[in-house]
């Protein structure tokens, strides 16, 4: 699956293919995981419904971490510190190959996130960002949450919260004003910050805190009682909620105008 991903992501940097043979290419890389068994499985979860849901999941990270990768050392940043505690889950879960593999995602971000930080040299491009969010949304799916209360299962939702806030915020934008949802806009938080004059260091740095801020969260989530674990989630909708307020009130993002161009998602 991840074979596939790279290869669209190549060939979209190439300019080759459209946004929906993009789509296309990923649905196909998303049915084979659920052709090798690899997809969400929940016991409160039919399987019928499971089908769709992974597929969905699996689409819509592979494009959150695409659509945030509009400012140096964002995308990649983000991702590293996601991936930093879905090892943690996964080695107090005891759930070695996925430990493993998402320890050695997280070495290669590092690596590259070295590069990658303000004022960038090399960029993720379609091909590392699409690949960066279809490895990280397998990997959190595969893991065990809900083992003490079933809210736990939406850890994977907190953990990766940065990239699909800003996903949906977007396409909630483009919906209100009409707009279709595979056109480009301006409407990124990091643009709009960007407009209001933050730097790419000082975006990425508040992307970092809250990226930890809610990669904690989402591990007290699995390890405490129920009734804080909706306190948790409603602190997360609140500071959701706040976000969406504020973005509100600071306009549309003009151009990026600093080391990454925007993307045209």
């Amino acid at each position: 699956g991840g074979s596939i991903i790279v290869m669209l992501g190549l060939f979209d940097d190439l300019k080759v293919l459209t946004p929906r043979v993009k789509l296309a290419g990923q649905l196909v890389a998303a049915l084979v995981l659920v052709k090798a068994g690899i997809m969400i499985r929940l016991s409160f979860i039919p399987e019928g419904f499971a089908i769709p849901l992974t597929l969905f999941w699996l689409v819509g990270m592979s494009n959150a971490i695409n659509l945030i990768d509009v400012s140096d050392g964002l995308a990649s940043g983000v991702a590293a510190i996601a991936g930093a505690f879905l090892y943690t889950l996964s080695v107090l879960n005891n759930d070695e190959s996925i430990a493993m593999l998402t320890l050695s995602l997280v070495g290669s971000t590092l690596g590259f996130l070295a590069y990658n930080r303000p004022p960038a040299k090399i960029y993720l491009g379609d091909t590392g960002s699409m690949f960066l969010g279809f490895m990280l949304g397998a990997l959190a799916m595969s893991g065990r949450y809900s083992i003490n209360h079933r809210w736990a299962a939406l850890a994977p939702l907190v953990l990766l919260g940065v990239p699909l806030f800003d996903t949906a915020w977007v396409l909630a934008v483009r919906a209100r004003r009409g707009l279709p949802i595979l056109q480009g806009s301006p409407d990124h938080f990091a643009v709009r910050l960007r407009r209001h004059g933050w730097s790419a260091a000082r975006i990425a740095l508040l992307a970092y805190a809250i990226a930890c801020s809610l990669g904690a969260t989402a591990l007290a989530l699995c390890y405490v009682s129920p009734d804080w674990a909706i306190g948790l989630l409603g602190g997360v909708v609140g500071a959701v909620v706040g976000a969406a307020a504020i973005l509100t009130r600071m306009g549309r993002g003009g151009e990026v105008g600093y080391g990454q161009s925007e993307k045209r998602g």
